[in-house]
């Protein structure tokens, strides 16, 4: 059983400090001050968090859980569920226009412990502003190729489900085959107006960018923002370690849990008869992916190098602690 002890220093008090008058870096760490200062001049700084005052009570802060899609955010709301922590709305009606505002989050955290975004995102702008409030932010990430495979399959899965076993349904997957969403590069799948750009190319770069379509030329400097944006993560975690994603968790909430997170799949697709042929058929797409989903490749990449390595702070020490 899945069990979770939360101690009493989480959500307690924290004793008041003066603000400090230094600027630190999100990671806590001179080393990653100066590669953020060695980034492209043109990306938007985001500010420190060393302008807001102390937090007296951790519970005035609100979490802010970036799901992207199919990358392990479902065990996250498992987690947090354990934790009894209550969301504040659901994540598609978040309208996030005034999220540079300081009231936009308290009055969101008068309503609950967290919210989960995960067909919106804010904007480095508003990312920026955010610093003057006081914000958690957590997420999971997955390798890109095999996130945009569990995509499509879910979506496969949906779109042909009523049709009846056999020729009925196999037409139907041919119809709906990942060369052909790939290479007619519209992407409408039954959902794309519910979920816009979850299977368009740089998927990680849109959604840290604030960009859910496949409308908006990227570049490195969309790269280089989204990497700006990430350091200010508590929470950094990949589907493909789970139990570093505990360790991460249990760490930030000052918590104990007696097992593994939850493996939690909606891949129906996989009790299908043809599921196999249908993964060789989409694997045959592997090279025109690569090709096209470039960056975010490169920010995965980079994200296992500068980001998963770090260790987590308790978020019990400070009001707004990253990785350091």
């Amino acid at each position: 059983m899945f069990a979770a002890k939360v101690h009493e220093s989480t959500f307690g008090k924290l004793n008041q400090e003066a603000a400090s008058k230094q600027h630190h870096d999100f990671t806590g760490s001179i080393a990653a001050v100066t590669r953020a200062t060695n980034a492209s001049k043109t990306v938007l700084p985001l500010q420190h968090k060393n302008d807001h005052a102390e937090i007296a009570d951790r519970r005035r802060c609100i979490i802010v859980h970036l799901h992207f899609h199919k990358a392990g955010g479902t065990s996250i709301l498992s987690y947090f569920k354990k934790l009894k922590l209550v969301r504040c709305g659901l994540r598609r009606k978040i309208i996030l226009a005034n999220a540079g505002d300081p009231e936009f989050w308290e009055g969101l955290k008068s309503k609950g412990d967290f919210a989960s975004l995960e067909g919106n995102f804010l904007t480095p702008d508003q990312m920026k502003n955010s610093s003057k409030s006081c914000i958690h932010f957590l997420t999971t990430l997955r390798d890109p190729w095999r996130r945009f495979r569990s995509t499509y399959e879910r979506e496969l899965w949906l779109a042909c489900q009523d049709k009846r076993e056999g020729a009925e349904r196999e037409d139907c997957i041919a119809q709906n085959s990942l060369s052909k969403w790939m290479q007619e590069r519209e992407y409408q799948f039954p959902r794309h107006s519910l979920w816009g750009g979850i299977l368009a190319p740089n998927y990680y770069i849109r959604m840290l960018n604030g960009i859910n379509y496949d409308s908006h030329v990227l570049s490195e400097f969309h790269l280089e923002q989204a990497k700006s944006v990430m350091r200010r993560f508590d929470v950094v975690a990949l589907l493909e370690d789970t139990r570093d994603m505990k360790n991460k968790l249990d760490t930030f909430f000052n918590t104990t849990t007696d097992d593994d997170l939850p493996s939690i799949s909606n891949n129906y697709l996989k009790s299908w008869p043809s599921y196999e042929t249908i993964v060789a058929k989409s694997n045959e797409q592997r090279d025109l992916f690569e090709e096209q989903n470039r960056l975010d490749l490169e920010f995965y990449n980079w994200v296992k190098e500068e980001m998963i390595p770090r260790s987590t702070t308790p978020s019990s020490k400070t009001d707004f602690h990253l990785h350091i």
